[in-house]
């Protein structure tokens, strides 16, 4: 996905959300690029394959662990587990993002093949 002009920025912060009303909420993050130019290095790029990458390239995470989630058939991700109680989000460290700079990540949601009803996930940038 091609990043807004607006969040054009030598800082930029990306943070996914829950914003579910439920009493418990299953989703995970993996395969993450945030970038343009392949040789740059103010990039992010995380297979959440290793905690020290995830160290490196998330400044907060709240609510999730590293672990394989039910339908990343036994891979890693950042697997988010929310309720009432407490919020789940993820916020990348700072990222330069320029006009050639896209987005790319694989969401999943739950642990069935169909969506349910209400699934709000919500993705925004910050320009520091």
């Amino acid at each position: 996905m091609n990043l807004p002009s607006r969040s054009l920025s030598w800082a930029t912060r990306l943070r996914w959300s829950d914003k579910q009303k439920l009493i418990r909420s299953l989703w995970a993050i993996d395969e993450i690029y945030i970038g343009g130019e392949h040789y740059a290095k103010l990039s992010i790029e995380s297979d959440m394959m290793d905690a020290n990458n995830v160290k490196d390239d998330w400044l907060f995470v709240s609510g999730a662990k590293l672990e394989p989630s039910c339908t990343s058939e036994g891979a890693t991700t950042l697997h988010f587990v929310s309720s009432i109680e407490m919020k789940s989000w993820a916020m990348t460290k700072d990222v330069k993002i320029n006009d050639q700079s896209y987005l790319q990540y694989q969401l999943s949601i739950g642990c069935t093949d169909h969506i349910i009803n209400g699934c709000k996930r919500q993705l925004i940038y910050t320009k520091l």
